[in-house]
């Protein structure tokens, strides 16, 4: 055995002695238990201080990375550029002229929905042809109301 060793396992035994003396009363029959096994495996206490001494190590490591980690993110948070205000993507300046929060139904735009029936369509309905007149892109852009009988038809007149 190394010292390394040895003073884990002194470690781990001081620690149990001031649970124990910290602790309230124990449970008889979870402690007759205990005792049945240890009788039955002579061997266990060796291996469970083994697996604790090892999972100790374990959860250690995992901390340090947990903390690496939490400590590279703060970093680079700090290191990230600020926005710069509005006009800082012009003139090359700035990396992205858009902000991270996304604009609300800018996801359906270009796909296309399944049309109930011809009488409840409207021109949204359709794709977006290349060029159009400013009026009729501003029609295009509008925001639609479902359609009332006559509004359908007005749009399939126009569309």
């Amino acid at each position: 055995m190394q010292s390394e060793e040895q003073r884990l396992i002194d470690g781990l035994f001081s620690r149990l002695k001031e649970a124990e003396a910290h602790s309230a009363s124990r449970d008889a029959s979870a402690e007759e238990r205990i005792a049945q096994h240890v009788s039955a495996q002579p061997a266990a206490p060796y291996y469970m201080a083994q697996t604790i001494l090892i999972q100790e190590a374990a959860i250690k490591q995992l901390n340090d990375r947990i903390q690496a980690l939490e400590s590279q993110v703060s970093q680079l948070q700090a290191a990230k550029p600020s926005s710069g205000g509005f006009l800082s993507g012009l003139f090359g300046g700035g990396g992205s002229s858009r902000g991270s929060d996304p604009i609300p139904g800018a996801e359906q735009y270009g796909r296309r929905r399944p049309a109930l029936s011809r009488s409840i369509r409207h021109h949204r309905s359709r794709t977006m042809p290349r060029r159009l007149p400013h009026a009729a892109a501003a029609l295009w852009r509008a925001r639609c109301k479902r359609p009332l009988a006559w509004q359908a038809a007005w749009c399939w007149a126009i569309c």
